[in-house]
């Protein structure tokens, strides 16, 4: 039962992503079975400017600071997407994020599995 509400968990949150509202049944299906959940704790830097970046993430819960040059830019909430400019453009990470509220809970996709979920009309949106 646990394997089904996770599943349907990551649904929601993959319907609820801007980047994903068009994605077809089968696709969400696909996409959801390559997303991986991680916790960060407060402070917890999730990558750092400068990085190669190898991983493109969903905030499942709670909050993250996005800092440039160690000035903060943005606060990113539940829904919200990052990293994937690292791996669209095969540039370094363009600011740190950083873990702002007590735990954060992230979906997590690889290189190779966002490339094998992100289609070209997808790429250009973002």
């Amino acid at each position: 039962e646990d394997g089904a509400n996770d599943y349907m968990r990551k649904a929601l949150v993959a319907r609820k992503v801007p980047l994903f509202r068009n994605l077809s049944d089968g696709q969400v299906d696909s996409l959801v079975k390559k997303l991986a959940l991680q916790e960060y704790t407060r402070d917890t830097d999730i990558f750092q400017q400068g990085d190669i970046g190898s991983t493109f993430f969903v905030i499942a819960e709670g909050e993250l600071h996005v800092i440039v040059d160690r000035r903060l830019v943005r606060t990113l909430s539940k829904g919200a997407t990052f990293g994937e400019r690292a791996l669209l453009l095969d540039e370094a990470r363009s600011a740190t994020v950083r873990v702002s509220s007590t735990t954060a809970q992230l979906w997590c996709m690889d290189r190779v599995s966002f490339e094998e979920v992100i289609t070209p009309p997808m790429r250009q949106e973002l």
